[in-house]
């Protein structure tokens, strides 16, 4: 059943008024579910099995929103603001929206693309069906999996408790890799000069949400897309609990700058123990219902997999297969070094690098990594790795035995 979630404080005398518009809907397969922050008893005039009142002993702001949805059973979540006027389909308009564009989607009408680093300048004006960095609350159409899931939606951390609509479209990009996706408004506006926003600083807000990692559309949809790829690919792997690390240029961007390098937006780097190589039908299997591209080959040098190289949305994975020997962690890959006596070449690594693993925080995800990051990211790209690269000589040290230390042509196996 779809949830309609209202929070009234300062016009508990709108609820009639909206009440009759919801009896009105071309639907009627919802329930109403009011937060009452007023301290005013309500005027209520609705079917008692589809309603229910939450009555709050103080007003504890909009983020009343998100403890509402605890206390509802359905899906969608229709968030509606005490203050619009909704035309009579009004809901059957959010749910078919729902349903065509997915529950891994927050729809609205209510949108902004960031072009500038300021809340206020949003001047991309967004056409029905395009994506956006932000979905205001009032007027939202979310499946509820993401209150069930994220407890920090219940106790959102300070200063951010009265910008929830921030917060929340920041950890759905972020954490859950979600989209949000303008729709037209099925409703308009009582403009009365109550709203409690008016008193927050959002500007700063905003840009603290921005320091902590928060991608926008103007950063690049390729960095936005391979993040998504990211959180897709650790839930697999975390449901069929396969231990994984990250590697390569990833770990080097995530490390030293908390963000991707300019030679790594399309491109991340796992990689597994050769003891799970037998798993790897599984692990494509569950990559598969997420809509990854599945190669019909996998790289096969001696006989065995050594890599696979997954697609989705012009973002690419590739699972590397790590082997120890002797004082070694080795991997082999595409030999694209000028010596070509054979078709693969091996990268080499001190063992002691990954025995064990430590724990990262990239953009709010935590993430294993070798347990030396350090002295692995100096072998693989030399001891001045926090300097950065232009992509000319990023390609050339890769493929140069002199400047990267970790390439091996003639390593014996």
């Amino acid at each position: 059943m779809i949830e309609v979630c209202i929070v009234t404080y300062q016009r508990p005398y709108n609820i009639p008024r909206l009440l009759e518009q919801l009896k009105q809907q071309t639907i009627q397969d919802f329930k109403v579910n009011i937060w009452n922050n007023s301290g005013k008893k309500l005027d209520i005039d609705f079917p008692d099995n589809r309603i229910q009142i939450i009555e709050s002993d103080k007003n504890i702001g909009s983020c009343a929103r998100f403890k509402l949805v605890l206390k509802t059973k359905g899906t969608p979540i229709i968030f509606l603001d005490d203050d619009e006027i909704i035309r009579d389909n009004f809901i059957e308009y959010c749910y078919e929206h729902y349903k065509k564009f997915g529950s891994n989607c927050i729809i609205g009408w209510y949108a902004k693309v960031w072009l500038q680093e300021s809340y206020k300048k949003d001047n991309h004006h967004l056409q029905y069906g395009e994506e956006a960095d932000y979905i205001g609350t009032a007027g939202m159409v979310i499946d509820r999996e993401i209150f069930d899931k994220e407890l920090l939606l219940q106790n959102i951390p300070e200063p951010f408790k009265n910008v929830e609509d921030l917060y929340l479209c920041y950890l759905a990009r972020m954490k859950h890799g979600m989209k949000m996706i303008k729709i037209d408004s099925p409703s308009r506006t009582i403009i009365d000069g109550k709203d409690q926003w008016r008193k927050i600083d959002k500007k700063e807000l905003f840009k603290k949400l921005r320091g902590m990692g928060w991608l926008l559309l103007k950063d690049g949809l390729d960095r936005i897309q391979t993040f998504r790829n990211l959180i897709d690919f650790k839930k697999v792997m975390d449901k069929l609990e396969i231990p994984f690390i990250l590697w390569e240029g990833v770990l080097l961007g995530a490390y030293r700058d908390n963000d991707f390098t300019k030679e790594d937006t399309r491109d991340i780097d796992f990689a597994i123990e050769e003891s799970f190589v037998n798993r790897i039908p599984e692990i494509m299997e569950e990559l598969k219902k997420e809509e990854f591209i599945i190669p019909r080959n996998y790289f096969k040098p001696l006989g065995k997999i050594e890599s696979v190289h997954l697609k989705r949305e012009g973002s690419v994975i590739d699972l590397d297969i790590i082997h120890k020997k002797n004082n070694d962690i080795y991997r082999l890959v595409i030999n694209k070094a000028k010596d070509q006596t054979k078709d693969y070449a091996t990268f080499v690594f001190p063992r002691h690098c990954f025995e064990g693993t430590e724990k990262i925080n990239f953009k709010g995800i935590e993430l294993s990594i070798p347990k030396e990051p350090e002295l692995y990211l100096e072998s693989r790209y030399g001891k001045d790795w926090r300097i950065p690269l232009s992509k000319k000589e990023w390609i050339k040290r890769k493929w140069n035995p002199e400047l990267n230390l970790s390439l091996k042509l003639n390593y014996q196996i």
